[in-house]
């Protein structure tokens, strides 16, 4: 049992070593000991020129970082979508996609802000923000807006895909390119769990003994 665990832990650090090498981000940057935790959901990490580290996730959940260990949150993203710097009002500035989304009673745009991705355009002298605008009825997109500052405010430039153009009312694994990828006959029990994905199996902790399996 030692010894497998040894293995396990020495198969971890050379994932993590290889993971952060292809990355970019420096192998001496791994944490020994000390950290602080944030909440960050679907996230997207870059470094900044300052050599820091900044993390976005979906609801706008945000934190910056100076080793990768210890985090702390940032643009007032620890009391909410609706309150944080990166826009003036969600409503109001978001208010294009979100009529694009709206399409069942009981929708709220703050729910519904997913998997952001940030990066800083140097032709523009803009700081970019791609972001999904999640909605009923397959009526979702994905948007664009632009900053000076990383931290926001941002204002919407356009919608850069659309999605909800026809009424499927199918959700199967078979309207999805999963089949290409995977091959025929594959376990989608290792993908999904209930329409989800199965974190059962697909962990977001790096764990060696799952990627054997």
């Amino acid at each position: 049992m030692k010894r497998l665990k040894s293995i396990a832990n020495k198969a971890t650090a050379l994932i993590l070593s290889i993971g952060l090498t292809l990355t970019g981000i420096p192998v001496s940057k791994v944490c020994a000991v000390s950290h602080s935790r944030v909440s960050v959901h679907d996230p997207s990490i870059v470094m900044l020129e300052d050599g820091s580290y900044y993390i976005i996730g979906s609801h706008l959940a945000a934190a910056r970082s100076n080793d990768l260990c210890s985090w702390s949150y940032t643009a007032n993203s620890n009391y909410g979508t609706t309150s944080t710097t990166y826009f003036s009002d969600i409503y109001t500035d978001l208010a294009i996609p979100a009529a694009w989304s709206d399409t069942t009673g009981g929708y709220d745009l703050s729910g519904n802000l997913w998997a952001p991705d940030i990066v800083y355009n140097a032709s523009m002298g803009k700081y970019c923000i791609y972001l999904s605008v999640n909605g009923n009825v397959w009526n979702s997109s994905i948007v664009l807006c632009t900053a000076d500052q990383i931290d926001g405010p941002y204002t919407y430039v356009g919608t850069i895909v659309y999605s909800g153009f026809t009424n499927n009312t199918v959700n199967n694994v078979n309207d999805t390119d999963m089949p290409k990828v995977l091959g025929e006959n594959p376990d989608i029990s290792h993908y999904l769990s209930g329409g989800s994905w199965d974190a059962s199996y697909g962990t977001n902790t790096i764990d060696p003994l799952r990627l054997l399996r």
